[in-house]
């Protein structure tokens, strides 16, 4: 269960992986009574294949990362892929090629995915994000409907849910009146361009407090991007410990090199 030095040479990271698997079964156990799927967010250990192996023990139901070329080190794992960071039009056949969906918020981007997926005679699923107020990346909400009318026009492209990023760039923190503007947003588009959608993404590390939360989740919210709480038992709103998930899954073992009174 520990993946550590095998010879002591410092500095050495022992990591911990029943430790992680346990973190990711509890929030995944927390989380499937509401309905709200888990993406098992790998960046935060470069996609190294073993803790990525132990999260999916824990039960989760896709991989996530910011980077192809983490992905690609994943690509035999059997869980459905996501490219978190919004994709470069450069790296737009990679992306096709080792993710199952993708977040976008640019016509363009989604063009050049369009021809990638139709080379690779495959349609890719693209997660529509929204911005509600951080800034980091998406669509205004009220220029959302212009962007879905040109975006469901592009071959090789489907889109397949929405999301939203907080926490992040603004630092505005998740809250129930917020992920309800998404939920509205969504059904919204669906209705009205007769779309499937599986995937609603409430948020990252920084929403998993709203469990705890008298009004929690809206309905329709069923899906959380998740790596911090589990690798540091940590929620990132406000820093607290996560109740019954552990906080040294990672441990850092480094020599003392000068001591002196």
């Amino acid at each position: 269960g520990v993946q550590t030095c095998a010879l002591p040479i410092y500095p050495c990271m022992e990591i911990h992986l029943k430790k992680i698997e346990s973190n990711a079964r509890k929030i995944h156990e927390i989380f499937k009574p509401h309905g709200i799927s888990i993406m098992a967010v790998t960046k935060g250990f470069t996609a190294e294949p073993r803790i990525a192996e132990a999260m999916l023990r824990g039960g989760l139901e896709y991989i996530a990362d910011a980077r192809i070329k983490n992905l690609k080190k994943l690509k035999d794992l059997p869980r459905q892929k996501v490219l978190l960071r919004l994709p470069m039009m450069s790296e737009a056949e990679d992306v096709v090629r080792y993710s199952d969906y993708s977040l976008n918020s640019e016509i363009e981007t989604l063009k050049a995915l369009g021809d990638a997926a139709k080379k690779l005679g495959t349609i890719h699923k693209v997660i529509i994000m929204v911005d509600l107020g951080d800034y980091r990346e998406g669509i205004r909400s009220q220029k959302v409907e212009h962007f879905v009318k040109e975006a469901v026009e592009i071959e090789g492209v489907e889109i397949r849910g929405f999301g939203v990023n907080l926490t992040c760039f603004g630092g505005v923190i998740p809250e129930q009146t917020t992920l309800q503007r998404l939920v509205d947003i969504s059904e919204e588009m669906r209705m009205k361009y007769e779309l499937t959608l599986d995937i609603i993404s409430g948020g990252s590390s920084s929403s998993v407090y709203l469990v705890e939360e008298e009004n929690g989740f809206p309905a329709g919210i069923n899906n959380l991007r998740l790596g911090e709480v589990i690798l540091l038992g940590k929620e990132t709103a406000f820093g607290k410990r996560f109740d019954g998930l552990c906080e040294d899954a990672f441990i850092l073992k480094t020599q003392i090199i000068e001591l002196k009174d």
